[in-house]
């Protein structure tokens, strides 16, 4: 629609604006209906902010991409299906995959099972998270966006400002007006998760949390960060609501439910481990070689964003009392009533705050617990 303003105050000047609901290329063309003379054109430009249309991870290099490595449009046939996806093609929403977003407990919607097996020296496992999109609308600068847009974290529970950063993604790639409502389609790769013989991390992001966090740059356009999640535990089915823990069941659950060549697994499918459209002794051994108990397990996180940075003259001691204790168990126990300053804390003290669900937060010069 073009709005035009004819009654301007000097009877020659006037006013068009054009609200545009898509990107593209527009000409405005200026004539005069009488008279001869210099017309000026002054026109201003305004994007509107960009906004996030959607979050979804896939299974780069699998089967269902073609085993292709790189980031390009096959990747979108690799993309886990939302539930709402499964629900329209009459399939069972439960094995659904949504982005998890702060404040909300995880489940198995959360986190994919993707993995491969060790080798014969014990090393691997392969894939993990290894693939994510982000389709956004009104991306500022497509063409400039990079690594320096986003912050990526990891870590294993709810305190999400304090994980460790993540691995650097291998690719970014911005596929202009391909994604959801002909919005930018980003695509981001890492390495395939892999361990060494003693079950070291060595390179990619598995069985844990990934935070990725798209920044309000000029090259995003966002007015504020968008913050969510996707986990990942190798070799679990979602069996359980109450844990994330890789079992015998998960095993069984593999060889009780077989797909081969002529009956192929769907890619939502909660056996087919390696995403290879098939359920059988490559599962079952995916699922064995990656077992977890009560102290390694993913845990089903309710994670927590603060948009904030830390000063040294802020509280160091208290922020490293936060980190040491959020990777242990409580303590001992400590009343609601007992918020305080958290340089006052020890670290038992600290470690049982943390587990009863408070949350530390910068007052002024100080950190001090809410809930």
């Amino acid at each position: 629609p073009v709005a035009e303003d004819l009654d301007s105050l000097d009877g020659i000047h006037a006013r068009l604006t054009h609200t545009a609901t898509v990107r593209g290329q527009f000409t405005i063309v200026v004539s005069a209906e009488s008279g001869v003379g210099e017309y000026l054109l002054d026109a201003a430009i305004q994007l509107p902010p960009a906004s996030i249309v959607d979050r979804r991870i896939f299974y780069n290099n699998s089967q269902y991409d073609g085993r292709d490595v790189e980031a390009n449009k096959a990747d979108d046939q690799a993309v886990a299906p939302s539930p709402d996806e499964l629900s329209a093609a009459g399939k069972d929403r439960a094995l659904g995959k949504l982005a998890l977003l702060p404040g909300q407990r995880a489940s198995f919607q959360n986190y994919t099972s993707f993995g491969a097996p060790r080798d014969a020296s014990n090393r691997g496992p392969g894939a993990g998270i290894n693939g994510i999109m982000i389709d956004v609308l009104n991306l500022a600068n497509p063409f400039n966006l990079g690594p320096d847009d986003f912050q990526f974290r990891v870590g294993n529970h709810s305190l999400a400002n304090f994980w460790d950063a993540a691995p650097t993604p291998r690719q970014i790639q911005v596929r202009p007006g391909e994604g959801q409502d002909g919005s930018d389609r980003i695509t981001i790769i890492w390495p395939d998760y892999t361990v060494d013989a003693s079950g070291r991390p060595v390179q990619g992001i598995g069985n844990q949390w990934l935070q990725i966090v798209v920044l309000p740059t000029p090259d995003t356009g966002l007015v504020s960060p968008d913050v969510h999640y996707w986990g990942n535990a190798i070799g679990e089915t979602g069996d359980s609501t109450r844990n994330a823990r890789v079992t015998a069941t998960d095993e069984l659950l593999a060889r009780l439910n077989p797909h081969d060549a002529a009956q192929p697994a769907s890619i939502e499918d909660f056996a087919d481990f390696n995403r290879d459209g098939l359920v059988d002794a490559v599962d079952q051994k995916i699922a064995r070689d990656n077992r977890t108990h009560l102290f390694s397990d993913l845990n089903l996180v309710r994670p927590h964003y603060h948009h904030f940075r830390v000063t040294p003259a802020a509280a160091a001691r208290p922020m490293e009392a936060v980190e040491k204790a959020s990777q242990a168990p409580a303590a001992q126990q400590l009343s609601a009533a007992n918020s305080a300053d958290l340089s006052r804390l020890s670290a038992a003290q600290v470690d049982a705050l943390l587990a009863s669900g408070w949350l530390p937060v910068r007052k002024k010069n100080a950190w001090e617990f809410t809930y």
